[in-house]
This record gives structure tokens, C-alpha cells and sequence, in this order.
């Protein structure tokens, strides 16, 4: 066992680049076909990281070299979307440069060091749909858990490297308005815009959630009140029944928001776009980053004041809520009790620390 570390560590030493240990892992053609369960767990923890919203669909080892690992996008306008991680024999995620990936990304991304820049859909899908797949068979997505006949599509052919088209006219669901796309042009346009989207009026960059009821003014000074999610589609009616107009609503200040489980008044614009300017950055939620990972129950915060709150479950931010509320001149937050556990969306879990293993773990997000 010692001598075979040994050889493992020399090979790996044989290569001075990310990129060398890359290409040498593409080149090897008795690489073996392995289980997910199979990687290193840094591997798994990174894959969940970095690659969020994709599933695994083929794991090979390079014997003594490191590991590469297809990825599917498992839903949304590029569904299917293929990507490629590659790891160091010790799990270590490889990182090419930008001009190896741009050589090897191929068409639409698929055949790249990985797809990790690609935008994330800023809409919702309006169900029932249909997608044609490379072999010209159709699929209907009719809800979301219908995202998983397409991966079962591709587990049945696994080497297909084409994605699904999507039949056209189809509707989406913009800030609240429902739009039909006619196109893939107008489709793609849509995508872009993402990429500089800052949220929703209910839910910004899944950040923090308005708390209802709150108002709406109306471009054409209307006010609507929200009294819950039912209440959206009376702003879907007001854009209905004003096509041209592009602006939206604006809330009617001040209004109260969930931020980390605890709620708080937010007096003015100003205000809420600094929030959403920190949830752009990935700084504001300590019980779950971007959809990266979540804080397991039970964990301790240490308030400002240093008083001790043991969260057992969801339910315990009320007690975080009522501390605020009772040092409403408090502006600081209470910092977790180190170790804790996080978890990522595929159930795997990592214990955490230090609070410097904490900020590398967000930097990863």
C-alpha cells in the first residue's frame, strides 16, 4: 500500500500543470467506469459546489492518473447540457486555462472543462410543454418532476451528445408575467438577460422573501395588494391588460422581509437595493448560500450579546427573530458555534471547523 501512495504521488509530481494532468487523464484509454460513491468525498463536495443543478451521468477512473466525471444539466433551457470535471487522484478539482476550455468547449458548451460560467434560467416554465429529443422522439414535460424523463432519456443513451429542442410557441413566467416565446432567438435573449437580472419582487435572487402583505404601485399609479403567492396573478392581470407597458410595480414603503429566518422592516429603496446587492454577492444567509448548501439542526449562534441560541429546527429562528426585535438597535448579527455540519443537494455532508473553513466553503458557492 505504501509503494503504490509512493507511485501515485511521483506520477502525479510528473505533471507541472492542472492542464498537463487534464490532458494525460483524457488520453488514457483504460480509464474504468466507476460508481458516483466511488469518488473521493472532496470530489462529491466540489462536484456539488460547483457544478449545482447538474447530476452526474458517467464516472471513470484514470488509474493512478485522477478521475473525470460527465455532467448533465438536469433542467431548465439547457437541459442536458453536458460538461467535464477532471480530478487529481486524491479528489482535487483540476482547473484548466481559459483558452484549453474554449478549444475543447465544442458546440453549445458540451465537450468543455465544464460549464460552470453558464447562466442560470431567471424564469419559470409554464407547464405542459414539449421537448424533442436527438432522436426525434417527443417528450412532455407537464410538470417539473418531468425534467427526469428527459435524464432518463439520456441514461438509456448515454453517449448522445445533442440536447433536446424545445418545441415552439411556449410560455415562461418573467416577474411575474406569463410571455410567450416564439423562438429560439427570443429564447436566448431571454437567457442573456439573466445574467444581469437582479430577482424578483416576491424573492430576490432567492435571497430573502417579502413578507405579505405588502402593495404595489402600479405604473399607472394602481395599487395592488398581495395578501399571498394567489394574489400575483391580479399583477399578471394588470400586465395582461397593458402589454405595452414595460416597467413594473414598486412596493409601497415600508415593507417587511425574511432574511435568515428572522424578519425585518425595510424603510426604503435604498435599503432593499443594498439587501439585493449583498445577495448578489452571496453574503446574506447563513442557513443557505445560493442554493449551495444548507446548515444542519441542530447549531448554535452566538448573538452580539453573547447569549447562546440553539436552533433545533426551522421553528428556532423565531427565537433569533424575538432577540432582534428586542435589541432592535442591534445592527450585528449572531455568528455560529463552531463546528458545524453543512449539507449540499445531494445529501452529502461536510463538518465545518472553523469560521475560516466556513468563508473557503462560501467562496466555493
Amino acid at each position: 500500500m505504501f509503494c503504490m501512495s509512493c507511485q501515485e504521488t511521483m506520477i502525479t509530481k510528473d505533471f507541472t500543470s492542472d492542464l498537463e494532468l487534464i490532458a494525460a487523464i483524457q488520453n488514457v484509454e483504460n480509464k474504468v467506469i466507476i460508481s458516483m460513491n466511488s469518488l473521493p468525498e472532496v470530489s462529491k463536495i466540489a462536484i456539488s459546489t460547483t457544478y449545482s443543478g447538474n447530476y452526474i451521468s458517467k464516472s471513470e477512473l484514470a488509474p493512478e492518473l485522477g478521475y473525470q466525471v460527465d455532467l448533465r444539466k438536469h433542467k431548465g433551457r439547457q437541459v442536458a447540457n453536458k460538461s467535464v470535471a477532471y480530478f487529481d487522484i486524491d479528489g482535487r478539482m483540476l482547473i484548466a486555462d481559459e483558452d484549453f476550455k474554449a478549444k475543447k468547449r465544442g458546440r453549445g458548451g458540451k465537450k468543455g472543462m465544464g460549464n460552470r460560467g453558464a447562466l442560470e434560467d431567471c424564469f419559470d416554465f409554464v407547464y405542459p410543454f414539449t421537448l424533442v429529443m436527438p432522436d426525434v422522439s417527443e417528450i412532455e414535460i407537464s410538470d417539473v418532476e418531468g425534467w427526469d424523463l428527459v435524464k432518463a432519456w439520456y441514461e438509456v443513451n448515454p453517449e448522445e451528445e445533442e440536447r433536446p429542442l424545445f418545441v415552439f410557441p411556449l410560455n415562461i413566467l418573467v416577474e411575474e408575467s406569463e410571455m410567450t416565446i416564439n423562438d429560439e432567438d427570443e429564447f436566448r435573449a431571454i437567457a442573456e438577460g439573466c445574467e444581469n437580472s437582479k430577482g424578483r419582487d416576491g424573492k430576490r435572487g432567492d435571497c430573502f422573501e417579502v413578507v405579505y402583505p405588502f402593495t404595489l404601485t402600479m405604473p399607472d399609479s394602481t395599487l395592488v395588494t398581495l395578501e399571498s403567492d394567489d394574489d400575483r396573478a391580479v399583477v399578471k392581470a394588470w400586465h395582461d391588460a397593458h402589454p405595452e407597458v414595460k416597467e413594473k410595480g414598486v412596493f409601497v414603503f415600508p415593507i417587511n422581509i425574511l432574511l435568515d429566518g428572522i424578519e425585518m422592516t425595510i424603510s426604503d429603496e435604498g435599503e432593499l437595493k443594498s439587501i439585493a446587492e449583498g445577495c448578489k454577492n452571496g453574503k446574506d444567509r447563513d442557513g443557505k448560500r445560493g442554493d449551495c448548501f444548507e446548515i444542519v439542526y441542530p447549531f448554535t449562534l452566538m448573538m452580539p450579546d453573547s447569549t447562546l441560541i440553539i436552533l433545533e429546527s426551522e421553528e428556532d429562528r423565531a427565537a433569533v427573530k424575538s432577540w432582534h426585535e428586542a435589541n432592535a438597535e442591534v445592527k450585528e448579527r449572531g455568528t455560529f458555534v463552531f463546528p458545524i455540519s453543512l449539507e449540499y443537494p445531494d445529501g452529502i455532508k461536510v463538518e465545518i471547523d472553523t469560521k475560516e473553513d466556513f468563508k473557503e466553503i462560501k467562496k466555493d458557492c
